[in-house]
């Protein structure tokens, strides 16, 4: 799958390239390769045994070594991590700031973007801390970027990644040691959250946007933004969507910061919070007021592009209901962004692919994860069946293609659509209407009004066998006038097939059969 990204505005960044994000390119690594790129694991294990650490017999420090260095080198290795980047240069200038006043340790530390729509940052025993794009897609502020680092390097500075694999192995997790090196025990993140404090607090950051922190940590497993989806951004005059095809209630977001984490392995947010707070109460110092110390705009770049790669992603895991959704939040801002017209074909065409594998399902949120209003898109896609879900599709992706006919990428997405469809057996273009919803609608209502006013018409004195009737034409035998209920005018068909689609009556719930209307008559 190639993907490629995009406004027509070009803004510089103070630490590398030019960001199109009307042609947005994935970001990749830049600059000379790190060591820890490089350097083969066995060298990095055997380094690594030089160094005492507290509580391990030689044996454990081994088992540690390999178990936590062969995992990061698999995600190095993976391509979903990148250095020299944008991002990644940005973390590292507030890492900069962060740790001003401690060079040696600042010299130990090394900071690379991983793409994951997790949102999570982690550190390691190796001096390496991974922020995902995913995160740095949700905040509001650098400040609290630069909290949640000083959170990850309070982590790396008290060694609790050693005491966590020492932890983890008694407590018999998972041997996911990727996904285990950030848990720690409950007093763990308390003190990192405490000791995080002093270093964001002397980097000039704002008291306030500590614990605005925790919302962002609260809500992070939602997309990056909640705004309530529009019915036309789907229904439109050519492609109608009745309204049972769209939920009639609000999902309640159901996040609560005061639950239970007796079976967890992090404090829930509510008792962080109070813990910070009572540490804040305990600082009589002063305070800078700083949301920003790098620039407003260089933030709301980087985290443009990390909501950017979070679709890239997003579509690369087959995850295409929380894709549109993502697309649609960015089009607020980028309304004419050709990145994110593929990046809908691909994914409509995904959607149209599983559910023409009876696998729709694996894509989509599952009813019982409905929340805020995501769900809503989530919801449309599961209402649709095998030919309407079909139409759809087809429907979306010739529309970006007729705006874009020129672009090679989403010609090739729109003739790879055409190819597959005629695969399909379950596809006829016949079955179509070559009108519109509200045109059939029309047609109809105006043969009901006529059908209607001609009962009312009194029919014409029958005529005498005797009589002739104009020229030598034979007289009319009697014929009964069928008088037809409003029932009947219903279920009937329009006189026409030019009019409405052959044999069939107009059907909201067979409204998809009025959604090609204009591709049906396309030469091309």
């Amino acid at each position: 799958m190639k993907l490629i990204l995009p406004c027509l505005l070009v803004i510089s960044l103070s630490v590398n390239a030019q960001i199109d994000f009307n042609d947005y390119q994935t970001i990749q690594s830049s600059g000379e390769i790190p060591a820890d790129f490089t350097a083969q694991t066995y060298e990095k294990i055997e380094a690594g045994l030089t160094t005492q650490r507290d509580n391990m017999s030689k044996y454990e420090q081994r088992e540690f070594l390999e178990k936590t260095g062969y995992a990061i080198d698999d995600l190095l290795h993976s391509g979903l991590v990148v250095y020299g980047d944008d991002l990644s240069n940005y973390i590292s200038a507030i890492a900069d700031n962060l740790l001003s006043d401690n060079p040696q340790l600042r010299s130990e530390l090394r900071f690379y973007t991983l793409k994951s729509n997790v949102t999570n940052a982690f550190s390691t025993d190796q001096g390496i801390i991974f922020v995902t794009t995913g995160l740095i897609g949700q905040l509001a502020n650098e400040a609290q970027l630069a909290y949640i680092l000083a959170h990850e390097i309070s982590h790396y500075t008290e060694k609790h990644v050693v005491e966590s694999f020492t932890w983890s192995r008694e407590q018999r997790f998972s041997h996911n040691w990727i996904s285990q090196m950030s848990v720690y025990k409950k007093e763990r993140e308390f003190e990192a959250d405490k000791l995080a404090i002093n270093m964001y607090r002397k980097a000039g950051y704002a008291k306030a946007e500590l614990v605005s922190t925790f919302d962002v940590l609260l809500y992070s497993y939602l997309p990056f933004d909640e705004i309530k989806v529009s019915q036309d951004y789907f229904s439109s005059d050519k492609m109608y969507l009745p309204p049972f095809m769209f939920p009639d209630k609000e999902y309640e977001i159901k996040a609560d910061e005061h639950e239970d984490d007796s079976n967890s392995t992090h404090p829930n947010i509510s008792k962080r919070k109070d813990a910070i707070k009572k540490e804040l109460e305990a600082i009589t110092g002063a305070w800078e007021n700083a949301k920003f110390k790098q620039t407003e705009e260089q933030f709301l770049l980087v985290r443009d592009i990390a909501r950017f790669e979070n679709v890239r992603t997003s579509i690369l895991n087959t995850d295409y209901g929380d894709a549109i959704y993502s697309i649609y939040l960015l089009e607020q801002k980028f309304p004419n962004s050709l990145y994110l017209k593929r990046m809908k074909a691909q994914s409509w065409l995904g959607l149209y692919q599983y559910e023409k594998l009876g696998q729709i399902s694996k894509v989509i949120n599952a009813t019982k994860e409905y929340e805020g209003f995501s769900a809503d898109v989530h919801y449309m896609i599961r209402k649709f069946n095998r030919s309407s879900l079909t139409t759809m599709s087809l429907r979306q992706v010739y529309d970006i293609h007729q705006s874009d006919s020129s672009d090679a990428e989403i010609k090739a997405i729109y003739s790879f659509m055409l190819t597959e469809l005629s695969k399909d057996a379950k596809f006829d273009l016949s079955d179509y209407s070559d009108m519109t919803f509200q045109q059939a609608v029309d047609s109809s209502l105006a043969l009901i009004e006529k059908q209607s006013m001609d009962s009312l018409i009194p029919p014409p004195p029958p005529v005498a066998k005797n009589d002739s009737i104009s020229g030598d034409e034979p007289p009319l035998e009697d014929e009964p006038v069928k008088k037809k209920s409003k029932y009947d005018r219903i279920k009937t068909k329009a006189p026409t097939s030019t009019e409405i689609v052959a044999g069939q009556s107009i059907d909201s719930i067979k409204f998809y059969l009025y959604g090609l209307s204009d591709i049906i008559k396309d030469p091309a």
